[in-house]
């Protein structure tokens, strides 16, 4: 069956009018930048973790394993899927400036985030459902945030409860908040998560408008399987029986048109910290420190959002240069290697999320995967501050960047 998922999804990559285009498929991103590249990409497979010399190594065996649509949600960004390009071509556009003669020295990683000590600053992103890429969904991505030491977000639309996922990581995540279209439901989600011990809620404001998805939907039509067994055939398929909503007075509905009002609204309703997810303005920023907000996490939901054709690294120094040190802002979006999350740094973020990476690793080979794939991008990260000669995160500054 995985061979048969793989030819239908190579057929489809070399005929998507999306190659033709130049911008990435929702199968691969825009490092496959020729045809023949994706063809390469499923002859040689890892067969355990310890195999791979980067996270595309993760991708190809997750590719390989999962059905088409399953690996289609994972891949897919909205309309020509050219904000999800970006996302790796902003980065692209950024070139390093190294340091000779700097001796040698064992760079610390460690970092502060509101309060927090994290081993290094990766934090993992949200995404709901992830029991459509492994068996042990949320649970193994958990397992291997608290052993590897790192923060995660738990989606609101997660296959796994905050209860437990706070129980395997060993310490309280902070929660990924989809808002629900009535209120009183939306403070049920945000008084269980308080209960469960977790003092940091993420509203994410990028999704309260439809977006288009087309490769995704160009990967379920290669879907042989009846889906209906797990989506239900009703409009509320994609929320029936996840925990965080499942037991909610009314049937979960993402809340339509949000705005500041209901930001204050909501914070009133939290003790905890508040950061928002999706922020790429400075006059949004502007509003959010006007707001009270603890931190904004620069995002355009991995590209599957909105076209607007920006990529987050661009968004970035925009955002910065209106918090000006007041909040932290994390970054996510294209944080492919090392390298990018040293440039986001160096141009201002505190900390940056990865998303697509540990993905395809929980696919590939569950907990293991998501391990490795947090090593493999510590590793290229300390390795690229001890060629630009910095020593520790405060270092770190766009004087190492041309651009």
């Amino acid at each position: 069956m995985a061979d048969l998922h793989r030819r239908q999804l190579i057929k489809f990559l070399l005929a998507s009018p999306l190659l033709s285009l130049g911008f990435p498929s929702c199968i691969f991103d825009s490092e496959d930048k020729e045809s023949d590249q994706v063809k390469k990409m499923v002859d040689k497979l890892i067969s355990n973790p310890e195999e791979a010399m980067n996270v595309f190594d993760f991708r190809a065996v997750a590719e390989s394993k999962l059905p088409p649509a399953h690996f289609g949600y994972i891949q897919t960004g909205v309309l020509d899927d050219r904000t999800l390009g970006e996302n790796r071509v902003g980065f692209e556009k950024i070139k390093l400036k190294m340091r000779r003669l700097v001796g040698q020295f064992d760079p610390d990683m460690s970092t502060e985030v509101l309060g927090e000590q994290w081993s290094s600053p990766i934090i993992i992103c949200p995404c709901g459902s992830q029991r459509a890429f492994h068996e042990e969904g949320e649970e193994a991505t958990s397992r291997a945030a608290g052993k590897e030491k790192h923060q995660m977000m738990l989606s609101t639309v997660a296959n796994t409860s905050i209860e437990k996922v706070n129980e395997l990581k060993g310490s309280p995540a902070w929660y990924q908040l989809y808002p629900s279209s009535d209120f009183d439901d939306t403070l049920a989600i945000i008084k269980r998560v308080e209960k469960a011990g977790c003092d940091t809620i993420v509203l994410t404001v990028d999704m309260d408008n439809a977006d288009k998805r087309e490769a995704l939907w160009r990967s379920i039509k290669l879907d042989t399987r009846e889906c209906k067994s797990c989506h239900g055939d009703s409009e509320s398929g994609y929320v029936d029986g996840k925990p965080m909503v499942n037991n909610l007075k009314n049937t979960f509905q993402f809340h339509p048109g949000m705005d500041w009002e209901f930001v204050k609204r909501l914070k009133e309703n939290w003790e905890g910290k508040f950061l928002i997810k999706g922020i790429v303005s400075g006059e949004d920023a502007e509003l959010a420190l006007n707001a009270g907000i603890d931190g904004l996490i620069v995002s355009n939901h991995g590209g599957r959002a909105t076209e607007s054709g920006r990529s987050t690294i661009e968004c970035l120094p925009e955002v910065v240069s209106v918090t000006n040190d007041k909040i932290p802002v994390i970054l996510d979006g294209g944080i492919r290697r090392g390298g990018d999350i040293y440039k986001a740094l160096a141009l201002g973020a505190t900390a940056v999320g990865i998303g697509r990476p540990y993905l395809w690793g929980l696919a590939a080979f569950g907990q293991p995967g998501v391990e490795m794939v947090l090593k493999i991008l510590k590793e290229e990260f300390k390795l690229v501050m001890k060629q630009t000669g910095v020593s520790k995160i405060e270092e770190i500054n766009k004087d190492s960047l041309v651009m």
